[in-house]
């Protein structure tokens, strides 16, 4: 009997001494937080609501953002840290009664609690979310790939499909937005939560993949035909491949004709075929039915037109001697007159040797090139290297010398210069036709 009195008295003393410690750690865990807690990464256990919010208080507001990679494939989650671009805000715990519960205190004694204060209170001006958003990887200009909608371009010598890239652009002031708004629900209690700018980023426009295949197969086409280009009934040039290719540019999905090249190509023909001042390929012509047969999608031919000028020669003749720089006049055999000149020399790279015939004469003409503009009161013309280069002779009032040696430091263009009374006599004396022979 005596020891079971003994054996109530040990149990009730435990259970006293037990029910002290447990209510001891109830009323002290209502106002402290349970061992083994942490508040968004901080250690608070046994700290009070004040001491808990002290440390929140240095703790740096940090933002999650999900971005795309510069490549726009994979995502990037990156942190902003609002505190540090001149915010005042910070985060505020709740009582600590909405994050534990102290009737099972003692059970934290066996685990650990991570606990996450989401609550924001404070302010910050659109000045600071602005400088901040500039930092991000987003906002980076080498992070940023414009979107490129489905297009046609050539792979080698091939043209292929490339397929639509949204690519990673996003414009400021979406990414502002979305992120203040975010801020402003926080400040409103709802909590911070991730901003996912995935579906924010600029889109490539849309085009039908039938329409781009169907353009691919046209493209295909002007490519791979010949084009024939009948010099004559017995001379024929094919423009095909390569060649052809090259005269041709793509842009938005169709061929547009190279002006450059087709100029180029068309002063090819001309030259290489043309007989002579009087008898050549209209270059002009040339290069409209080259234009319109280059966009063509079917192999087609190009008939060269002729300039076949007819002029009556007279007995009466120019003469220009390039190493002694004078003109002289001749008609029926006699010298007429004689006059002192200036021409172009080898650095002009136009030195035109050889025999003409008077085809241009014009009072108070306009001379025009990509480098000057005069006038002159006489003009006396002839068509050299078969209609390209139009030379001729005229007065050049900026001259107050002429003859000697002028020609190899201060030459012309190309053209004759001369005295204005000597080209007003030459201009009166010859006519449409008169042959002129220039020679070293």
């Amino acid at each position: 009997m005596k020891k079971k009195k003994i054996l109530w008295i040990i149990i009730l003393s435990v259970l006293s001494f037990l029910s002290v410690i447990y209510l001891t750690g109830f009323f002290y865990f209502r106002s402290h937080f349970l061992p083994g807690t942490k508040m968004n990464g901080l250690e608070v256990s046994f700290l009070n609501q004040e001491e808990t919010q002290k440390l929140l208080d240095l703790m740096p507001i940090t933002l999650r953002i999900d971005e795309k990679d510069k490549e726009g494939k994979d995502t990037i989650r990156e942190e902003l840290e609002l505190s540090e671009n001149g915010m005042d805000l910070h985060y505020l715990a709740q009582k600590i009664d909405h994050y534990q519960n102290p009737l099972t205190w003692f059970l934290s004694l066996f685990h650990e609690k991570e606990l996450y204060c989401d609550t924001i209170v404070g302010s910050y001006s659109w000045e600071s979310l602005s400088n901040a958003v500039d930092s991000l990887y987003c906002m980076r200009s080498e992070n940023q790939m414009i979107p490129e909608i489905a297009h046609i371009t050539f792979e080698g010598n091939s043209l292929k499909i490339v397929e639509a890239n949204d690519g990673s652009l996003i414009r400021k002031d979406t990414v502002l937005q979305l992120i203040q708004e975010a801020l402003d629900k926080a400040l409103n209690g709802n909590g911070l939560s991730v901003i996912d700018l995935r579906t924010s980023y600029e889109k490539a426009p849309e085009i039908q993949q039938v329409e781009l295949e169907k353009q691919l197969s046209v493209l295909k086409a002007i490519l791979s035909k010949k084009i024939a280009i009948r010099i004559s009934d017995h001379e024929t040039e094919t423009l095909e491949g390569d060649q052809l290719k090259e005269l041709l540019v793509l842009q938005e999905n169709a061929f547009s004709v190279d002006d450059v090249k087709l100029e180029s190509y068309a002063n090819m023909i001309v030259d290489r075929y043309s007989v002579s001042s009087m008898e050549y390929i209209l270059k002009g012509s040339l290069k409209d039915a080259l234009r319109s047969g280059l966009l063509s999608e079917q192999d087609c031919s190009i008939e060269c037109e002729w300039a076949r000028e007819t002029v009556v020669r007279s007995s009466n003749l120019i003469e220009v001697s390039y190493g002694e720089q004078m003109l002289y006049y001749y008609e029926n055999g006699q010298l007429i007159f004689s006059s002192p000149v200036v021409t172009g020399n080898e650095d002009t790279e136009i030195i035109p040797y050889g025999t003409y015939y008077v085809q241009h004469m014009k009072r108070n003409a306009t001379l025009v090139s990509s480098t000057y503009e005069e006038h002159v009161d006489y003009w006396i013309g002839f068509d050299y290297e078969s209609g390209g280069h139009v030379l001729g002779f005229h007065d050049a009032s900026w001259r107050d010398a002429f003859g000697g040696e002028i020609w190899k430091t201060d030459p012309s263009h190309g053209c004759v210069n001369m005295p204005t009374d000597k080209v007003a006599m030459l201009y009166e004396a010859v006519d449409i036709g008169t042959e002129i022979h220039i020679h070293e």
